[in-house]
């Protein structure tokens, strides 16, 4: 009889203890599909982020660009000026030099 219930017992207490371990089981598998839908989500928001950085790379090349030409316009435009700033002082003095002679003639 003895042994019966020591048996009896060894038996609930397994039972027990296989319940726990489904339970466990079950939670650890429920963590397992959370973690993995939460891997997903961040590997998708990392795709996103990689995708929106090459894009403003890209974009940020093509405001370089853009500011190069910009600063090669502008240098051409203060080249241009000072060439016509040039002339204008050379026909100034061409100027003065015809006005003198014209003095002198007189």
């Amino acid at each position: 009889k003895d042994a019966e219930d020591r048996l009896g017992s060894a038996q609930e207490a397994l039972a027990t203890a296989k319940d726990k371990a489904a339970a466990e089981a079950q939670r650890l598998q429920e963590r397992i599909t959370a973690l993995s839908a939460s891997e997903a989500a961040h590997k998708v928001l990392c795709d996103k982020a990689t995708t929106e950085l090459e894009a403003l790379k890209v974009e940020s090349g093509r405001d370089k660009e853009l500011l190069a030409q910009g600063a090669k316009r502008e240098e051409e435009k203060t080249k241009a000026l000072a060439e016509a700033l040039a002339k204008v002082k050379a026909l100034e003095d061409e100027l003065a030099a015809l006005r003198k002679d014209a003095e002198a003639a007189k």
